[in-house]
This record gives C-alpha cells, sequence and structure tokens, in this order.
C-alpha cells in the first residue's frame, strides 16, 4: 500500500515549503508550552517530539491530525502556514 502522506510532505519538504517544525514551535510558545508539557499532554515520547520539533523526523498523519486537534487548527495550516 502506498503511503501518500509521506510522499506528500516529501513533495513539500523538497520544494523548501515544510514549515512543520517552525510552526509547531510557534504554536508551543502561543500557548506557552514546554515540549516535555506538549508530549505528555498527546502521550508521546519526549524524544519523538523533540524530533519532530527539529526537523529531524516527521510525524505518521495520524500524529499530524492528533496534533491539529490539540491546537484547533486544519492539517494545511500546521504544515503551510508562514506567519
Amino acid at each position: 500500500m502506498i503511503d501518500l502522506s509521506s510522499i506528500f510532505l516529501k513533495k513539500l519538504k523538497k520544494n523548501n515549503k515544510f514549515l512543520l517544525s517552525h510552526n509547531l514551535r510557534s504554536l508551543r510558545k502561543i500557548k506557552e508550552l514546554t515540549l516535555s508539557q506538549f508530549a505528555n499532554d498527546l502521550k508521546l515520547n519526549l524524544e519523538t517530539v523533540k524530533n519532530y520539533d527539529s526537523d529531524s523526523s516527521t510525524p505518521p498523519l495520524r500524529i499530524l491530525i492528533k496534533i491539529c486537534m490539540y491546537f484547533g487548527i486544519s492539517l494545511d495550516f500546521l504544515l503551510l502556514w508562514d506567519k
């Protein structure tokens, strides 16, 4: 089975439009959340969240959706918002 979300995310990253890590940091800062608080709230491993925050790894689609629900934003906003 083809993982379309991975293909889409790689294409965004390749086009230098990938803003996920920047947006995660910005959203956390707005909500005044530490990485630890954010990881705990989403029930994710702290190291995993650090990797998302530093752009070392990309969350799978189910985690992206969980993040969007947590912040009350859309997926396109999370991935493409450029403030």
